[in-house]
């Protein structure tokens, strides 16, 4: 398990190992520290504060965009909240576990856009994690190969490793660890007289070969990720192209442009807070970069719903999709103008994510939602701790 020394020697042999201060600088939280977000922590406790940092206050309207919820995703939404249960129990002694709502709800939202788009995805980029809840609702995605994830904020780093190993297990890799071997041979080995005793080396089995099936890489580690062309079906990166910082947006989308697939696309649900007016300048910045929008929807787009039953739908953030050049649908929707309305491109992806045949389903207001959750949730935690 990844902790706290780890990350921060791993990061310190980084910066050190640079030729130019100019790349780990390109990552620097300065939005994070004008909002006096918690960048970096000295003790894996400290995380405790951060399970519910996202979406703070926002169940009711997140319930509203979603209008409607079937019996599916509500198993799923209380699956995801007993594991991050589970997790707390685990990590944070004494604490009471936190129910974390609107954060997982946000994440589900996310989730279901994703599966609208392409229902038959399986290897998705996630950059800047955040909550890191998504490990959870993609672990559990049958058809899913790769889940890569690059995050630059200490504190969330250790988060989202420790949600990713408890959701993906051995399956899940985590790439901030320096190279152990090499460091065991050369304190180990090199530098030892040979006459010197160490007394007798413990046994050890080979470990398990496990399918890698999701991978945490720090920002140091972008590189890695950069090599894998045309690779990803889902881009996606939510509530922070606003925050980061000028060369770390570019350098982001340019990875977003070598790195998607030709006919994949790239998803925000929010834009971040705008510290620096950059909202406005977003469209002219992704055309820089020969990505196409062909759907930017601002907060309070209010969408209809498809079905017997049409429902009106209010979203809580700005949707962002985009495209490469090389996709299908580029040259119709490149350099298009967006006007401050925002648009929605007319495409069968776009109407099933905003459009959503929600017949079939239930509407559940938040309190009813919350409540049938809980009651679950807490029936199936103390059962299993009884049991065990």
């Amino acid at each position: 398990m990844l902790d706290v020394e780890t990350y921060d020697l791993a990061e310190r042999l980084a910066r050190i190992s640079q030729t130019h201060f100019t790349f780990s600088s390109a990552h620097n939280l300065n939005a994070f520290l004008t909002n006096g977000f918690p960048i970096k922590v000295s003790s894996m406790n400290d995380l405790y504060q951060m399970v519910d940092s996202f979406h703070a206050g926002q169940l009711e309207r997140l319930v509203a965009e979603m209008g409607a919820i079937s019996q599916e995703d509500i198993d799923l939404l209380a699956d995801v909240i007993e594991l991050t249960i589970e997790l707390q129990l685990q990590m944070f002694a004494e604490r009471k576990p936190i129910l974390a709502y609107a954060a997982t709800l946000g994440t589900l939202c996310l989730y279901r856009k994703m599966r609208a788009i392409n229902p038959n995805f399986s290897t998705v980029l996630e950059i800047g994690p955040g909550s890191g809840l998504l490990s959870y609702f993609l672990a559990q995605h049958t058809q899913l190969i790769n889940y890569s994830q690059i995050e630059a904020c200490q504190s969330l780093y250790l988060l989202q490793s420790a949600i990713g190993r408890h959701a993906f297990g051995l399956a899940h890799k985590e790439r901030a660890f320096p190279p152990l071997e090499n460091c065991s041979e050369f304190f180990g080995g090199i530098n030892r007289p040979p006459w010197q005793e160490i007394g007798e080396q413990p046994e050890t089995i080979p470990r398990p070969l496990v399918e890698t099936l999701c991978e945490h890489f720090p920002w140091w580690r972008t590189g890695d990720v950069a090599k894998r062309n045309n690779y990803f079906d889902i881009v996606t990166s939510n509530a922070n192209l606003n925050e980061f910082s000028e060369p770390a947006l570019h350098l982001y989308l340019k990875l977003t442009s070598e790195v998607l697939k030709e006919d994949g696309l790239f998803i925000a649900q929010g834009s971040g807070a705008d510290f620096v007016g950059r909202t406005k300048h977003l469209t002219r910045i992704f055309t820089d970069h020969k990505l196409a929008v062909v759907a930017f929807a601002h907060p309070g787009t209010v969408i209809e719903s498809n079905g017997d039953h049409p429902q009106q739908r209010t979203l809580v953030d700005d949707n962002i999709l985009l495209v490469k050049e090389g996709h299908p649908i580029f040259d119709a929707y490149f350099d298009r103008p967006v006007d401050e309305n925002g648009f929605f491109g007319d495409e069968d992806f776009i109407h099933r994510m905003f459009n959503e045949n929600l017949s079939q389903q239930t509407f559940l207001p938040p309190d009813r939602l919350r409540e049938t959750v809980t009651t679950r949730v807490e029936e199936r935690v103390n059962q299993r701790h009884m049991d065990a």
